[in-house]
């Protein structure tokens, strides 16, 4: 078995006998060196030592993978709703842009009615005063 599998079976977390097998020690030479027995050998110790320290940096990987998935479902959400927030942004940019042609066009033409009307009343004028049309 090697760290990676041992690390990554479903099992749970490594036993006593997993980490005593790839250490290459018996399970009482490992219970020794994890509980800081001065009775375990310094080989045995620094064995079992740097197989803690490959474990422990599994651990770590683990967790900074399922750190960097949930930031990227989170990115991932933030970009959806950043997208549907610029599509409403156009949607109303749209209709402000349609809105203010529509008054720019009312102006206009209420601009040229009242010049229509200021004709008109200047050309009824004119007949009423003359009691004939202008020419």
């Amino acid at each position: 078995m090697t760290v990676t599998e041992l690390l990554t079976r479903p099992a749970g977390p490594p036993t006593l006998a997993d980490v005593a097998q790839l250490a290459g020690v018996s399970s009482a030479t490992a219970s020794r060196v994890l509980t800081g027995s001065a009775r375990a050998a310094q080989t045995a110790r620094e064995k079992a030592e740097a197989l803690a320290s490959q474990q422990e940096g599994g651990r770590r990987k683990r967790e900074l993978e399922r750190t960097r998935a949930a930031l990227e479902r989170q990115i991932g959400g933030l970009r959806s709703e950043h997208e549907a927030g610029a599509e409403e942004l156009r949607r109303i940019d749209e209709q402000v842009g349609t809105q203010t042609r529509l008054q720019t066009t009312e102006r206009i033409m209420l601009g040229r009615l009242r010049q229509a009307d200021v004709s008109v009343a200047a050309e009824v004028r004119g007949v009423h005063r003359n009691g004939k049309r202008a020419p």
